[in-house]
């Protein structure tokens, strides 16, 4: 486990992380998995993902897989942050030539040095990308029989607690948060009704009056929170609410 060691090492992992790490590295190479019966690992928003995620891929390599695809959302923006956050992480072995990290639009030919090594695809959801991952292992069947593990690093497709607005040319409706005399308030009747994340949430509500509530904001809260925080270059902010969108204008601007 020379890879994983060295970000155990390095890293700053935690004792948790390392159990949950190994577990789940565990499972994907003790079961079998395929289209149908997939090994997933869900994790709550903030809670380490990408984090959990890196430190996977160091282990699977270790354990015998060769090729790691990241599905991420279909955005020029949020495909460069994690390449570069993939390079960083694994740059002592991009240096010793033990690993590659490729964005799935911009591969180079892959001689067989390259493909001695352990590879990376970032791969936007959207048709080309998809197509060049299709092509990619077509077109080398020598890919096609290594060890490939898939990462879907959006699995709700980056949509958590938004909903398209039809009558906007491009954009997507904040509505389930929205300001009340002043103070952020929560409306999770008003969530889309495709989002996982607050499954259940009716039933909780009658089950734990007092403390669902809380636990509902934060879910909410946190959503905002982390979707805010991915831009690149900037935010666009729009609330479908009157009341919120002049209170964004007076206090954000």
């Amino acid at each position: 486990m020379i890879m994983y060691n060295h970000f155990i090492d390095t890293k700053d992992y935690s004792t948790a992380l390392q159990e949950c790490i190994e577990n789940t590295v565990e499972h994907l190479t003790n079961s079998s998995t395929n289209f149908n019966n997939p090994g997933m690992l869900l994790g709550k928003i903030q809670s380490g993902k990408t984090r959990t995620f890196i430190g996977i891929i160091a282990l699977a390599f270790d354990r015998g897989y060769d090729i790691c695809v990241i599905f991420t959302k279909g955005t020029r923006a949020l495909a460069s942050q994690t390449l570069n956050r993939l390079d960083s992480e694994f740059y002592h072995f991009i240096e010793n030539d033990e690993v590659k990290v490729y964005d799935i639009m911009s591969l180079p030919p892959l001689t067989p040095y390259i493909k001695q090594q352990k590879l990376i695809f970032i791969v936007k959801k959207e048709t080309n990308n998809l197509d060049h991952l299709v092509n990619l292992f077509v077109n080398n069947n020598d890919l096609s029989q290594k060890r490939v593990l898939f990462i879907d690093d959006e699995a709700d497709f980056a949509s958590v607690g938004f909903k398209r607005d039809k009558n906007a040319q491009d954009g997507i409706s904040m509505n389930d948060l929205v300001i009340r005399n002043g103070i952020w308030v929560s409306q999770p009747d008003k969530r889309d009704k495709h989002d996982k994340s607050m499954r259940g949430w009716k039933k909780l509500m009658k089950e734990q009056p007092k403390t669902a509530p809380k636990h509902i904001e934060s879910i909410i809260k946190n959503t905002y929170r982390t979707l805010m925080t991915r831009g690149m270059k900037g935010c666009i902010v729009y609330s479908t609410d009157k009341e919120t969108r002049e209170w964004l204008k007076e206090n954000v601007g």
